[in-house]
């Protein structure tokens, strides 16, 4: 009897022991929460143990149990959603390399996974969830908003739209240069324009030409005189036959400072060194508001270029700072990459060929047109031939050539005609004929142009 009781009380004790460490086992089991911002919570610590990876077109949640089972053998996994669809999120427990999961409940509130695991095994909580069911910021939502456009679309623009501002910038220049001019007629009234002026009624800007035709042009009035020794051009300040523009007077100064003559070869270096100055940009001043004297343009270039170097350099920032956002965040979204990159060429394309954009008047019209048939007149394939009192005829339009571009296809025109050497330019050597004044045409072209360049739009040469 003694010894029935005291098995009575063993098999008591055990049974004791059994349901004394039955809820332990319980209160062991991982139970985890899904916030609304994508993070996963453990309930036991309240620590982090997962988040959501943003991606391209869809977002990753994961999480890794590895860590909080190393100790427990069966334990059961819980997740429950705090302010979101369970549903929608649809997270899967993967167990392995030694581990077992099982599926043992789920409904719309919660999903349960029954885990048997090993040492060194690995478990983790992952999930593909698509856009707008975790709170996104602006930054998400426009994401989502783009991801809804394929790959191909966006492959489609990138090429399309450089391609489209380019072409369009090149029928702009074709439609200004007046390729199909049909008449061929040299109109003696622009010479009443200032070359400098002509440049931007050309380019749209100051150009580089401005400079050179400005130098030829003063020559040929008698207000400098210019000696080239080798590749060194030097100047000479004299009084001239006419009276001098406002931008004209700016430029000698720019040139000559209260110098009559100029410094020789320092010339060459001061231009080069200081190719932007205070004089340099009150002459450039003084050249546009010569230009709005003539009613040339709709809007002032000035201005147009203002507006569109403002635009250009905003639009810069903007689409840099999306390329890099998007490299840094979701280097995945490629498509964006090419995309933003098009966009940052196409502005690049839009600031070089700007001043294309300024939109002529109907007197502007007229006065490109005068000058596209003169073009087309000083580039004629013929050659002419003059009297001998007339043989200095090609001076006249010598400046015009240069703000043409066209000075080769003038001079050609005239190489059947004797040549007499201008008494603006002084040469250690006489010179012989047309192709011998053009080579030393060369220094005044490569030294002047930059001298006045346009301090506006410093990045046109």
């Amino acid at each position: 009897m003694i010894k029935l009781t005291q098995h009575l009380l063993s098999l008591l004790l055990l049974l004791f022991l059994i349901l004394c460490f039955k809820q332990p086992v319980l209160a062991a089991d991982i139970n985890l929460v899904i916030d609304s911002n994508g993070k996963i919570t453990d309930q036991y610590d309240s620590k982090v143990i997962g988040e959501l990876y943003r991606g391209w077109r869809e977002n990753v949640l994961f999480a890794s149990l590895s860590q909080e089972s190393a100790l427990r053998y069966n334990f059961t996994v819980s997740v429950i959603g705090n302010e979101v669809d369970l549903v929608k999120i649809n997270p899967t427990l993967y167990a392995v390399h030694g581990a077992i999961a099982n599926e043992i409940s789920s409904d719309a509130q919660e999903k349960v996974w029954e885990v048997t695991a090993s040492p060194g095994s690995q478990i983790t909580l992952v999930a593909q969830v698509p856009y707008g069911i975790f709170n996104d910021s602006f930054f998400w939502k426009m994401m989502a908003i783009l991801a809804m456009l394929p790959d191909k679309i966006w492959l489609i623009l990138s090429i399309l739209i450089p391609i489209i501002v380019f072409i369009l910038f090149l029928a702009k220049q074709r439609a200004n240069r007046g390729t199909r001019t049909k008449n061929s007629i040299i109109h003696p009234e622009i010479l009443d324009v200032s070359p400098t002026a002509l440049t931007v009624l050309v380019k749209g800007f100051v150009s580089k030409r401005a400079s050179a035709a400005t130098l030829v042009d003063l020559a040929q009035r008698g207000h400098v005189q210019m000696l080239i020794r080798n590749t060194k051009i030097i100047l000479y300040k004299k009084v001239g036959r006419d009276k001098l523009r406002e931008h004209e007077k700016a430029i000698l100064e720019r040139w000559f400072k209260t110098d009559w003559n100029s410094r020789g070869e320092d010339l060459n270096l001061e231009i080069k060194t200081q190719v932007i100055n205070e004089r340099s940009k009150i002459a450039n001043m003084l050249i546009y508001k010569e230009i709005n004297t003539y009613s040339w343009f709709k809007t002032s270039p000035l201005i147009t270029h203002w507006k569109i170097l403002i635009s250009s350099f905003f639009a810069t920032i903007i689409v840099s700072v999306f390329f890099f956002s998007i490299f840094i965040l979701l280097p995945s979204a490629n498509p964006l990459l090419w995309f933003s990159t098009s966009l940052l060429f196409s502005i690049g394309v839009i600031y070089a060929w700007e001043p294309s954009i300024a939109i002529l008047s109907p007197k502007g019209k007229e006065a490109r047109t005068m000058l596209n048939e003169t073009r087309a007149a000083l580039t004629a394939p013929t050659k002419i031939r003059m009297a001998p009192n007339d043989q200095a005829a090609w001076e006249h339009y010598l400046a015009i050539s240069i703000v043409l571009g066209v000075t080769p296809e003038w001079l050609y025109r005239w190489s059947d005609t004797p040549f007499q050497q201008p008494s603006w330019l002084l040469t250690t050597e006489p010179l012989r004929d047309f192709e011998d004044f053009q080579r030393h045409l060369a220094p005044i072209l490569s030294v002047a142009s930059e001298s006045i360049r346009d301090t506006i739009l410093p990045a046109y040469v």
